[in-house]
C-alpha cells in the first residue's frame, strides 16, 4: 500500500520500505522538516511538487525504483551490494588525522557495524545503543537497525560529529 495524504500542513507518506526510502532520499534535501514515525514519512511544509513526486514514486515499478535507489545511494557516497535487492551498503571516509570511519549496514540481518579509529566516538555510539568492542587503536560498534532510513540518519549524525 502506497498513499500520499496532506493533513494539517503535513504530507503523510505511507509506503513499503523501498518506496519510503526513495521518498526520504528524494525529499530530504528540499524540505524543512522530515520525520519517520512508525514507518510513515511526515514531511512539512506540504508543497505540491513534493506531493506529486511522492505520488509518482507510488506508481513506479519495483525494478526501476530499486535502480533509482541504488543510484541515489551511490551519489550519497555509499557502495551498494546486491543485484535483485539491496543486501548491504557501506561507506568509508577519513576522519581526523590519519583516522577513518567505516559504516556498513546489512539489510538482511538489519545490523549496522561501525569500525573507526576515532576512539572519542565510544560514548556517542554507546549512547545510541551500539554494543562496543574496543581495542587500543580502534572501536567496533554493532547495533540492530530496523530500516535503511534509520541507517542513513545514523551515518549522517556521525558524519557531523566532531571529536574534540
Amino acid at each position: 500500500m502506497c498513499e500520499v495524504v496532506v493533513q494539517d500542513e503535513v504530507v503523510i507518506f505511507t509506503a513499503p520500505e523501498f518506496e519510503l526510502l526513495m521518498g526520504y532520499i528524494t525529499t530530504r534535501p528540499i524540505v524543512e522538516k522530515i520525520e519517520v514515525v512508525d514507518g510513515v514519512l511526515k514531511i512539512s511544509p506540504p508543497h505540491v511538487e513534493i506531493v506529486h513526486t511522492l505520488e509518482s514514486i507510488c506508481k513506479s515499478d519495483v525494478s526501476s525504483l530499486l535502480l533509482d535507489i541504488k543510484l541515489s545511494l551511490l551519489h550519497l557516497g555509499w557502495l551498494v551490494d546486491g543485484d535483485k535487492d539491496i543486501v548491504k551498503i557501506r561507506k568509508s571516509r577519513l576522519k581526523g588525522v590519519g583516522g577513518f570511519v567505516t559504516i556498513e549496514y546489512d539489510k538482511i540481518e538489519r545490523k549496522m557495524t561501525i569500525v573507526t579509529t576515532e576512539i572519542c566516538l565510544y560514548n556517542i555510539l554507546q549512547a545510541q545503543g551500539f554494543k562496543i568492542y574496543k581495542s587500543k587503536y580502534f572501536i567496533e560498534a554493532v547495533k540492530y537497525v530496523p530500516t535503511l532510513i534509520e541507517a542513513l540518519e545514523i551515518e549522517e549524525t556521525l558524519s557531523q560529529t566532531v571529536c574534540g
